[in-house]
């Protein structure tokens, strides 16, 4: 049930109100829930076009507030949340769009050594590609694993320092887009964090790959990125991306990959008349 006229707007945020643990949490599943996968069916629609058919198929939704009917203890929940897990793995590992009572944004976390190891040896082993994403899409990252002094640096200095952990020791690494201020009273207003958590996919998926024991890949989804992007902007004719402080940096960055005029080999060429 979706209710309201607004998408995310004063009747929503109203629900992280009530007092009640187990009111306030089935009331944020029933209503607000829905309003976040509409999100996610949006992005994941964009990520199967610009990743490929597959790019999805070891990922699960998980949702917040999530409890078990009937359960006599529910959580204090504070925010709500729609995003991607893997199968077979604990919800510790996480790209999801979180909400809460003033704010939407996009986060991608691993909570233990165990899921944050593989983003921080991504990050570590594609830094320059990895900074440059991070700052087309105005992206900051947190980590227990960093000295608090070096907290506050900046990317490269962060992922510099970036260590890793025992897998069962609770230091986690986020990645955390720019929030958007709430209310929100049409879900086409929400494209700027659609389009934040379609921008971080490359860095998500190769940590699940490394994850899963499997080949990173980073560089194949951040070269479809780059090639989705540049089609974009051929096609706006120049019109001015939404992330306008790093639109000048897009050609500079994108230019270093080979732009393909068949992109995924198993395609049809739309040049040539079959009969």
């Amino acid at each position: 049930m979706v209710s309201s006229n607004d998408f995310i707007g004063p009747f929503e945020q109203s629900l992280f109100s009530i007092k009640n643990n187990r009111e306030r949490a089935d009331k944020l599943q029933e209503i607000f829930v829905p309003k976040l996968r509409l999100l996610l069916e949006k992005a994941c629609d964009n990520i199967h076009t610009i990743y490929g058919a597959d790019a999805l198929s070891s990922c699960r939704i998980t949702t917040t507030p999530a409890h078990r009917p009937g359960a006599k203890n529910t959580k204090d929940f504070e925010e709500v949340s729609a995003g991607l897990s893997l199968k077979g793995k604990l919800w510790y590992f996480q790209q999801r769009f979180e909400c809460t009572v003033d704010s939407l944004y996009v986060a991608f976390f691993g909570l233990r050594g165990l899921e944050g190891n593989p983003i921080v040896r991504v990050m570590k082993t594609y830094s320059e590609d990895i900074i440059q994403l991070l700052e087309y899409g105005r992206y900051r990252v947190e980590s227990e694993t960093i000295h608090p002094f070096i907290r506050r640096s900046d990317l490269k200095l962060k992922i510099a320092n970036l260590v890793l952990v025992s897998e069962k020791e609770w230091k986690s690494t986020y990645i955390l887009g720019s929030p958007m201020a709430l209310p929100i009273d049409r879900l086409e207003e929400a494209q700027l964090v659609i389009d934040n958590f379609v921008t971080l996919f490359p860095i998500f998926r190769a940590a699940a790959n490394t994850l899963l024991g499997q080949h990173a890949c980073f560089e194949k989804y951040l070269e479809r990125f780059w090639y989705w992007q540049n089609s974009s902007r051929v096609q706006e004719c120049e019109t001015p991306t939404r992330f306008s402080s790093a639109a000048a940096n897009t050609r500079t960055v994108a230019s270093k990959f080979e732009v393909p005029t068949n992109f995924f080999p198993d395609e049809v060429d739309s040049t040539k008349v079959f009969r």
